[in-house]
């Protein structure tokens, strides 16, 4: 138990400098090096836990959404445009942390991390009658248009609301986009 414990606190060391650090400087000139120091960690743990850069955004992204999609289920919430609504008040929540993933031009890595977050979303749900749609194309153009939407929710200075955003997505879903 100890060990877990002691995992769980370097990964989120590690985690914590990185985005520390995509405060002050870019993504990209970002290294390993940087951000074990910053953890005060020696690189070789950075190494125990992780390959890339990415691996600690996308370890640190799926641990948000495990316990987000948890909560949902939780609420027994099954209605799709309440389910977006939730999804709303949980990026609103996260809006810092979007924002520096867009301003490090990493906001694409959410739909290229579309499929492991989906798988997520299905495991946390599989026991539950919350009908899960398997159809892989329509699955890919919902995301798209969502993680589209949420790029530009983040650019407004005014932001809608959550419930808003929601009735506007699904919209989309049931009618398209006119």
């Amino acid at each position: 138990m100890k060990k877990n414990k002691q995992i769980s606190q370097s990964k989120m060391w590690l985690w914590q400098a990185l985005y520390n650090l995509m405060e002050e400087q870019t993504y990209e000139s970002i290294t390993i090096k940087q951000i074990a120091e910053k953890a005060q960690l020696d690189q070789r743990t950075f190494y125990r836990h992780y390959r890339s850069k990415k691996d600690i955004i996308h370890d640190h992204l799926t641990q948000l959404l495990l316990v987000h999609f948890q909560e949902i289920k939780n609420l027994g919430i099954t209605d799709e445009e309440k389910i977006i609504c939730q999804h709303f008040y949980f990026l609103k929540d996260q809006w810092q942390l979007l924002q520096i993933l867009k301003k490090n031009d990493l906001f694409d890595f959410l739909l290229t991390s579309f499929s492991s977050y989906n798988h997520l979303f299905e495991s946390v749900f599989q026991s539950s009658d919350f009908p899960i749609n398997k159809q892989p194309y329509q699955l890919a153009f919902k995301a798209g248009g969502f993680l589209n939407a949420v790029s530009q929710w983040l650019e407004q200075a005014k932001p809608e609301s959550p419930e808003e955003m929601a009735k506007i997505i699904t919209t989309f879903y049931h009618s398209g986009v006119e």
